[in-house]
């Protein structure tokens, strides 16, 4: 399998035959619409909170993960937020991310994520979670469909008894011999 090319396992048709489809499309692609789906992509992997912050923080995450909207996936989102995407620069502010993140879903519907790992940490007032994820979601009107693994720390700080998530960082590993990314990493 080349590096734009990735099973397809969470395809509606394919998933009940267990039958995996393949779509090539190039890194630009992958990476352009990447950009809006960093939070999207968490969900429950059976992992158990033991404080009460690390309760609360996965279920910003899994709350994130169920929505398809704009409001829902920042619903958590502070207002001074800094997020660090995949492409270079840094995207500063709750309403800048809210712009970028309806530009990207513009162009794709029904998401579908699996978290592969998650770990969250957390004490009365700070608290982080690292996670590696995979997604998957089909392109509008002719757009490419995307599937791809990648991997997000998200920070949270406790602001007036809410749990606020001030930053994010989103990322992809890549092949050091090829300088390309590696979009099946599991």
């Amino acid at each position: 399998m080349s590096d734009n090319q990735i099973a397809h396992p969470f395809a509606k048709d394919d998933c009940l035959t267990g039958t995996a489809a393949r779509r090539k499309r190039s890194k630009y692609e992958a990476i352009s619409t990447f950009i809006a789906f960093g939070v999207l992509c968490t969900g429950s992997a059976g992992v158990a909170a033991s404080s009460p912050g690390e309760t609360a923080i996965l279920k910003i995450e899994q709350d994130m993960a169920m929505t398809q909207t704009v409001d829902g996936v920042m619903a958590a989102w502070d207002n001074a937020v800094i997020w660090y995407d995949i492409v270079p620069g840094e995207v500063d502010g709750l309403e800048a991310a809210r712009k970028n993140y309806g530009e990207e879903l513009s162009h794709v519907t029904n998401v579908r994520t699996k978290i592969l790992r998650i770990k969250v940490v957390a004490d009365a007032n700070i608290g982080f979670a690292f996670s590696t994820q995979h997604l998957v979601a089909d392109g509008k009107n002719g757009e490419p469909n995307l599937d791809f693994v990648f991997r997000e720390t998200d920070c949270f700080q406790r602001k007036g008894g809410r749990w606020r998530l001030t930053h994010q960082q989103l990322s992809l590993p890549v092949d050091l011999g090829t300088g390309k990314a590696v979009l099946d990493s599991k």
